[in-house]
Protein backbone atom coordinates (compact mmCIF):
# COMPACT_ATOMS: atom_id res chain seq x y z
CA UNK A 1 0.00 0.00 0.00
CA UNK A 2 2.90 2.33 0.86
CA UNK A 3 4.21 1.64 -2.02
CA UNK A 4 1.23 2.09 -4.70
CA UNK A 5 1.18 6.29 -3.23
CA UNK A 6 4.51 6.52 -3.08
CA UNK A 7 5.75 6.73 0.03
CA UNK A 8 8.10 4.25 0.56
CA UNK A 9 10.39 2.38 -3.08
CA UNK A 10 11.50 -1.07 -2.62
CA UNK A 11 14.79 -2.39 -4.55
CA UNK A 12 16.15 -5.97 -4.57
CA UNK A 13 18.79 -5.68 -2.88
CA UNK A 14 19.33 -2.50 -1.32
CA UNK A 15 16.05 -2.77 0.74
CA UNK A 16 12.74 -0.55 1.64
CA UNK A 17 13.83 2.80 1.37
CA UNK A 18 11.15 5.90 2.59
CA UNK A 19 10.40 8.67 -0.02
CA UNK A 20 11.68 12.35 0.17
CA UNK A 21 7.66 13.56 0.34
CA UNK A 22 7.60 17.51 -0.30
CA UNK A 23 3.54 18.57 0.63
CA UNK A 24 2.31 22.38 -0.04
CA UNK A 25 -0.43 24.00 0.63
CA UNK A 26 -2.67 25.72 -1.73
CA UNK A 27 -4.49 27.92 0.88
CA UNK A 28 -1.59 29.46 2.17
CA UNK A 29 -1.19 33.56 1.58
CA UNK A 30 2.42 32.84 -0.03
CA UNK A 31 2.61 30.80 -3.37
CA UNK A 32 4.68 27.80 -3.92
CA UNK A 33 8.10 29.20 -4.02
CA UNK A 34 7.59 31.43 -0.91
CA UNK A 35 7.18 27.98 0.69
CA UNK A 36 9.59 25.90 -1.01
CA UNK A 37 12.57 28.57 -0.17
CA UNK A 38 10.98 28.69 3.68
CA UNK A 39 11.45 25.03 4.18
CA UNK A 40 15.25 25.30 2.97
CA UNK A 41 14.57 24.22 -0.77
CA UNK A 42 15.14 24.87 -4.19
CA UNK A 43 12.32 25.63 -5.96
CA UNK A 44 12.32 25.68 -10.00
CA UNK A 45 9.74 26.13 -12.76
CA UNK A 46 10.33 24.41 -16.85
CA UNK A 47 7.91 26.37 -19.00
CA UNK A 48 5.35 24.13 -20.91
CA UNK A 49 3.65 26.71 -22.53
CA UNK A 50 2.73 30.49 -21.92
CA UNK A 51 0.14 31.81 -24.46
CA UNK A 52 -2.50 33.92 -25.27
CA UNK A 53 -6.01 32.05 -25.80
CA UNK A 54 -9.30 32.90 -25.49
CA UNK A 55 -11.14 31.80 -22.50
CA UNK A 56 -13.16 29.04 -22.37
CA UNK A 57 -16.64 29.45 -20.40
CA UNK A 58 -15.41 27.35 -17.20
CA UNK A 59 -12.52 29.82 -16.62
CA UNK A 60 -14.23 32.83 -17.42
CA UNK A 61 -16.84 32.28 -15.13
CA UNK A 62 -14.03 31.83 -12.12
CA UNK A 63 -12.55 34.51 -13.32
CA UNK A 64 -15.87 37.09 -13.59
CA UNK A 65 -14.50 38.27 -17.27
CA UNK A 66 -16.45 37.49 -21.00
CA UNK A 67 -15.93 33.77 -22.40
CA UNK A 68 -13.84 34.35 -25.37
CA UNK A 69 -11.68 37.32 -23.52
CA UNK A 70 -7.81 36.95 -24.44
CA UNK A 71 -6.12 35.01 -21.10
CA UNK A 72 -2.90 33.78 -20.91
CA UNK A 73 -3.19 30.31 -20.11
CA UNK A 74 0.62 29.48 -18.02
CA UNK A 75 1.59 25.47 -17.99
CA UNK A 76 4.59 24.69 -15.98
CA UNK A 77 6.15 21.95 -14.46
CA UNK A 78 7.23 22.55 -10.63
CA UNK A 79 10.01 21.37 -9.31
CA UNK A 80 11.82 20.81 -5.80
CA UNK A 81 15.21 20.50 -5.53
CA UNK A 82 15.53 19.11 -9.10
CA UNK A 83 11.92 16.72 -8.89
CA UNK A 84 9.25 17.35 -10.33
CA UNK A 85 6.30 17.28 -8.02
CA UNK A 86 3.03 19.21 -10.20
CA UNK A 87 2.12 20.03 -13.38
CA UNK A 88 0.17 23.58 -13.01
CA UNK A 89 -2.10 25.60 -15.47
CA UNK A 90 -2.55 28.80 -14.24
CA UNK A 91 -5.34 31.26 -16.17
CA UNK A 92 -4.64 34.99 -16.14
CA UNK A 93 -6.64 37.73 -18.05
CA UNK A 94 -3.65 38.95 -20.95
CA UNK A 95 -4.02 43.20 -19.59
CA UNK A 96 -2.31 41.77 -16.60
CA UNK A 97 0.89 40.64 -18.39
CA UNK A 98 2.67 42.88 -19.91
CA UNK A 99 5.49 40.69 -20.57
CA UNK A 100 4.94 36.91 -20.30
CA UNK A 101 8.71 35.97 -20.47
CA UNK A 102 9.74 38.52 -17.35
CA UNK A 103 7.79 35.52 -15.17
CA UNK A 104 10.61 33.29 -14.55
CA UNK A 105 10.17 30.88 -11.38
CA UNK A 106 7.15 32.14 -9.37
CA UNK A 107 4.02 33.92 -10.61
CA UNK A 108 3.43 35.61 -7.53
CA UNK A 109 6.49 37.68 -7.43
CA UNK A 110 6.21 38.86 -11.22
CA UNK A 111 3.09 40.34 -10.15
CA UNK A 112 4.19 42.23 -7.37
CA UNK A 113 6.98 43.79 -9.37
CA UNK A 114 3.92 45.16 -11.36
CA UNK A 115 2.54 46.22 -8.12
CA UNK A 116 -0.43 43.87 -8.98
CA UNK A 117 -1.90 42.28 -5.61
CA UNK A 118 -4.34 38.95 -5.77
CA UNK A 119 -7.14 39.44 -4.10
CA UNK A 120 -8.13 35.58 -4.12
CA UNK A 121 -6.87 32.83 -5.48
CA UNK A 122 -8.79 29.30 -6.61
CA UNK A 123 -7.53 26.32 -6.93
CA UNK A 124 -8.87 22.82 -8.07
CA UNK A 125 -6.06 19.97 -7.63
CA UNK A 126 -6.94 16.98 -9.82
CA UNK A 127 -4.91 13.73 -10.43
CA UNK A 128 -3.99 12.25 -13.79
CA UNK A 129 -1.42 10.30 -16.11
CA UNK A 130 0.54 12.37 -17.63
CA UNK A 131 -0.17 13.40 -20.95
CA UNK A 132 2.42 13.23 -24.18
CA UNK A 133 3.06 17.32 -23.21
CA UNK A 134 4.11 16.97 -19.74
CA UNK A 135 6.38 13.50 -20.62
CA UNK A 136 7.96 15.05 -24.14
CA UNK A 137 8.52 18.73 -20.90
CA UNK A 138 9.67 16.18 -18.69
CA UNK A 139 12.18 13.82 -20.19
CA UNK A 140 13.43 17.15 -21.42
CA UNK A 141 13.98 18.88 -18.31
Amino acid sequence: MLEDEGVVTRAQGYGTRVNNIFEYSLKEARGFTQQVVLRGKKPDTLWVNKRIVKCPEEVAQQLAIAAGSDVFMLKRIRYVDDAAVSLEESWVPAHLIHDVEAISVSLYDYFRSQQILPQRTRSRVSARMPDAEFSVAYSDG
